[in-house]
């Protein structure tokens, strides 16, 4: 087994996933685990020579990555999953596409960045894991928009870190179906995107409005929400 496997094919850093996703009511399987360890070796192999994280510390890269990651798959429990369409936009390293799709494969997946280095390691990923419904593409959102393929295809559009709340707002709504939903993972310190947000959307006379859903990543004392567009 390599360096990079053994930092993560061990019982300690599953233990820290399966006990991290269990604060949250969510409770991966063996299986899962194995997926989420090929997953971290591939990203610390690919950041020796590409920027995907600046998380390296394998403990923090299960918590803040991954842990993180896996707890949006609540939003996608109240709807039938098989056929169910998300859009990661900015996927960067595969969150959280990509864990949502190894905790519901029945969940049909398009990953999008504009670094083409990132894509390249998302295909990689992908081939080695060997999911289907699920893609990567090496686009910027303003450019795919307008494909019949995807426009108004998606019922969510979450991202992870990518850009401020009205950007990726902005973003999104060409994607989105009639009764889509935008999911986007944040700090806690952005109470001023929330007003602009809130201020965008009265503008454009839109139905949907914001819901804030706060949360701390266990064993980490780290602040974090969840921002609901709908």
């Amino acid at each position: 087994m390599n360096t990079y496997k053994q930092l993560f094919f061990n019982d300690k850093w599953k233990k820290s996933i399966k006990s991290g996703c269990e604060q949250f009511n969510i409770f991966p399987d063996n299986n899962q685990l194995d997926l989420f360890a090929i997953h971290a070796a591939h990203l610390y192999m690919w950041n020796k020579t590409i920027n995907l994280t600046a998380i390296t510390d394998p403990e923090e890269i299960a918590f803040k990555h991954f842990v993180d990651s896996i707890a949006l798959i609540h939003y996608f429990k109240s709807r039938k999953a098989d056929g169910l369409k998300i859009m990661d936009m900015g996927s960067g390293g595969g969150f959280p596409g990509f864990c949502l799709k190894v905790m519901n494969p029945q969940l049909d997946i398009v990953m999008i960045d504009s670094a083409k280095k990132k894509v390249n390691f998302l295909k990689d990923l992908i081939r080695t894991t060997g999911f289907d419904k699920i893609e990567a593409k090496h686009i910027r959102a303003e450019d795919l928009s307008d494909q019949d393929m995807y426009k108004n295809k998606f019922d969510f559009v979450v991202s992870r870190a990518f850009s401020n709340l009205n950007k990726f707002y902005s973003l999104s709504l060409p994607f989105l179906k009639k009764k889509g939903c935008i999911l986007a993972m944040k700090g806690h310190d952005f109470e001023k995107e929330i007003k602009e947000l809130n201020n965008l959307i009265v503008l454009n006379n839109s139905p949907m409005y914001v819901q804030l859903y706060p949360y701390s990543l266990p064993f980490q004392n780290i602040k974090r929400s969840i921002v609901q567009i709908s």
